[in-house]
């Protein structure tokens, strides 16, 4: 009789298996297939180990107008992995808000993909700005690459140095500066590195002081260069460093509830890219042209995504006001806050089309948070499908 019994026990297992297998596949909401252009250009090198090479091979890719090219050796996905929040906040005792990237959450790639949209789109501005001032109806050359380092540093120097790299998440970091001639002028541009695992990549188009510059750091220069050699950037030509952003598809849903109710699924799932993908963005399929433009909706998108998960996860001034003052002694406290995991309590209940004409439409949406009601009104717009235009 035993026997059988386990026999039984066994079999309704298998079954309560079986169901949940086939619930998973045939109704669960999946991710959204082919989210993002593939852009696999087989690439010769993942990296570089000297900075001088990082810088060359972005130099050659600003005078050549290559937006996606640049971007590939900028410290797009390494500041959206690495950067650590709790350092930031301990050494500045300040909080931003939405103002710079999320902490990056070891256990969920909720917050990935918005910073590496706001970056790829902050790099993209100061490189477009590079190949306004330099390249545009400019004839630049390049002559030197070199340490920007002071003569005699002293110790608040490297533990300046280090400080910055801890909240980079970063290996280490450094300045350099290149020598050129502007339509035969001499310049000088300030840069700052760091290096992540083996690579160099560029952090910022200024000295690290500047960090908060809204443009390239380009002065007149009172090097002579008389006597230098043009560098050969065409060394670079070859070299394609790996993608690091996502250009997003627009797909959206035949069913416009359906889409509503499947995209704060994916916020509350952390599938962030498959929530972006409802956005009205562009092409749904085939090329996606590398441009402001593009890179700009994407930013917006993710944008008000972050302040979506901050406006649940820090709603209470009270609990936010004593953070602000125990920044030193207990600077995980925001992140800890800002965790994905706590999606988990959020309880969506009422979604409701509050307004209905033939090509848009809007849902009112409400959901509850440790006792606290919040409301978005979504409006989408139908072409071939239904998407996102806005959302209050």
């Amino acid at each position: 009789m035993k026997r059988i019994i386990d026999h039984i026990g066994i079999i309704i297992l298998m079954i309560l298996i079986g169901g949940i297998l086939i619930y998973e596949n045939e109704f669960a909401l999946k991710e959204a297939e082919t989210p993002y252009m593939e852009r696999d250009v087989e690439g010769s090198v993942d990296g570089y180990e000297d900075p001088v090479d990082t810088l060359a091979y972005l130099l050659f890719h600003i005078q050549n107008e290559n937006l996606d090219y640049a971007l590939r050796c900028c410290a797009v996905a390494d500041l959206a992995e690495y950067f650590d929040m709790a350092s930031y906040l301990s050494f500045v005792e300040e909080f931003s808000g939405t103002d710079f990237i999320p902490p990056s959450d070891e256990k969920s790639g909720a917050y990935w993909q918005i910073s590496v949209s706001r970056l790829a789109y902050d790099y993209a501005v100061q490189l477009d700005m590079c190949m306004e001032e330099l390249v545009r109806g400019h004839d630049f050359e390049v002559y030197e690459i070199v340490s920007n380092e002071p003569d005699e540093p002293d110790g608040r120097y490297y533990e300046r140095m280090e400080n910055i790299s801890t909240i980079l998440g970063a290996r280490d970091v450094c300045e350099m500066m290149v020598y050129g001639e502007l339509d035969g002028t001499p310049v000088e541009l300030r840069f700052s590195l760091a290096r992540y695992k083996r690579y160099w990549k560029v952090l910022s188009f200024s000295t690290l002081a500047y960090y908060e510059s809204r443009k390239p750091d380009i002065r007149i220069s009172r090097k002579d260069l008389s006597n230098e050699n043009v560098m050969d950037l065409e060394r670079m030509a070859e070299d394609v460093l790996p993608q690091n952003y996502n250009l997003i598809y627009s797909h959206g849903e035949e069913d416009a509830e359906e889409l509503v109710s499947n995209f704060f699924l994916y916020l509350q799932r952390g599938d962030t890219i498959s929530a972006m993908t409802y956005f009205d963005m562009g092409p749904s399929e085939g090329e996606i042209p590398v441009t402001l433009e593009t890179l700009e909706h994407q930013k917006k998108v993710a944008e008000w995504m972050q302040d979506f998960y901050y406006r649940i996860f820090l709603y209470d001034d009270y609990d936010m006001a004593w953070a602000a003052r125990h920044f030193l002694d207990e600077p995980g406290h925001i992140p800890e806050e800002l965790y994905f995991r706590n999606m988990v309590f959020v309880d969506f209940t009422v979604i409701e089309m509050t307004e209905e004409t033939e090509n848009d439409c809007s849902y009112t949406v409400q959901y509850w948070y440790d006792g606290q009601r919040f409301t978005n009104v979504l409006t989408l717009s139908y072409t071939d499908k239904w998407r996102i235009i806005n959302i209050e």
